[in-house]
């Protein structure tokens, strides 16, 4: 990636340097009538809405949406190293199993809906995966190796989630919809290398809040806190993030996010203490922050308050850039959800 002036923003973004490469993914067409609103997308709707992530363990997972196998368009979820060649190489995961070869029907309790859009996984704190189907009207689907069960919902959708809705004097013409955005990710509320722990550690996301007046469409868009346990209770949220000043006029959406660990410790622990900033870290935690000593920690899905973030965005469909940001700015200022 590389710094380059934005043409929707008259200032300077990340961006991906090289061309992007067409994906090899399978298609089908839909169940017959079951595209009633959409009947044109039933013979084949492309892959759309992609979101790519790490999980825990390291896998690189796209979560993406195509012609449904029950329904019109659903939610499916594929490891990206069966797709991209040397992939695995490099990130260097070569010994991460691979779970989801082809692309996996993301479940759900019937009745579907003729369009399912949105879902995330989060993660526990033994890493297994629960698909959150949505923001507003939350359900759960458990995921494992040995099946799928749908999870109980003693978690619903708070006030401060819901207070975000808003009706028109005309819906036909103006709306507004609110639903998730993001992947998951996992943080403890202090600064590196404090001990993580199921009363310090929560789940983050982005959602969003969808406008559309005729033909334009805008987004505002608030982090989301969640326990880090089943079935993630929503803590808190923030106000409405604004994203390096951008106009809240242009079609601005979050796609993903993922943590930025191994540049910026490095850069930290140098500017600190140049000469033995690394070795110290290493004494001090070696033998308590590490996966094996403690199952929240990884490379991938956790981290800390003064940890940074890569957020990449979606710019009025036409661009894509990344902002960093750190952790603790996005969770500087939040409005807490009573349960």
């Amino acid at each position: 990636m590389d710094w380059t002036k934005s043409d929707t923003f008259d200032q300077q973004m990340l961006r991906c340097v090289n061309q992007p490469k067409t994906l090899d993914l399978p298609s089908w067409r839909s169940p017959e009538g079951s595209c009633g609103l959409w009947s044109m997308s039933e013979s084949g709707v492309g892959h759309i809405d992609s979101r790519i992530f790490m999980s825990p363990q390291g896998e690189p997972l796209m979560i993406v949406g195509t012609n449904g196998i029950a329904n019109c368009v659903h939610q499916f979820v594929v490891d990206l190293r069966t797709i991209i060649p040397d992939l695995e190489s490099k990130l260097e995961v070569e010994n991460v199993p691979i779970r989801f070869a082809n692309l996996t029907a993301l479940p759900r309790e019937s009745p579907l809906a003729e369009i399912e859009k949105n879902y995330q996984l989060l993660f526990d704190e033994k890493d297994d995966i629960f698909v959150h189907h949505e923001i507003g009207d939350r359900s759960f689907t458990a995921m494992s190796d040995v099946g799928m069960r749908n999870l109980g919902v003693y978690a619903p959708t708070p006030e401060c989630i819901l207070s975000l809705r808003k009706t028109f004097a005309h819906p036909d013409s103006q709306k507004m919809t609110i639903h998730q955005a993001t992947n998951s990710l996992r943080v403890t509320l202090c600064e590196y290398p404090c001990e993580p722990s199921l009363d310090n550690t929560v789940l983050i996301s982005i959602m969003h809040v969808k406008y559309e007046r005729f033909l334009d469409v805008y987004y505002r868009r608030y982090l989301v806190v969640m326990n880090a346990t089943a079935p993630f209770h929503i803590l808190a949220r923030s106000s409405n993030l604004i994203y390096a000043g951008t106009d809240e006029q242009q079609m601005v959406y979050s796609v993903a996010m993922e943590w930025d660990h191994s540049h910026y410790r490095r850069r930290r622990e140098s500017r600190d203490n140049p000469r033995n900033a690394v070795e110290k870290r290493e004494e001090r935690t070696a033998a308590k922050l590490t996966p094996d000593t403690n199952k929240l920690v990884n490379d991938y899905y956790h981290g800390w308050l003064d940890d940074t973030l890569l957020i990449s965005l979606g710019l009025n469909d036409k661009e894509s850039a990344f902002i960093h940001v750190n952790a603790g700015q996005l969770l500087d200022c939040l409005e807490l959800c009573p349960k």
